[in-house]
């Protein structure tokens, strides 16, 4: 029997959808540029 996988990735998919736009307009008011409010979000939902 293949160990189970402990990451969901169907609810992983789910926040990262429903987060991930407004986690980058949070991020540009602070960072003032899109590419880097990108990356930030993206590097903390890896």
């Amino acid at each position: 029997m293949p160990p189970s996988n402990p990451f969901n990735t169907v609810a992983y998919d789910t926040v990262f959808n429903n987060l991930y736009e407004p986690l980058c307009r949070f991020c540009i008011r602070m960072v003032h540029d899109k590419e880097s409010a990108e990356d930030i979000v993206q590097e903390q939902l890896a």
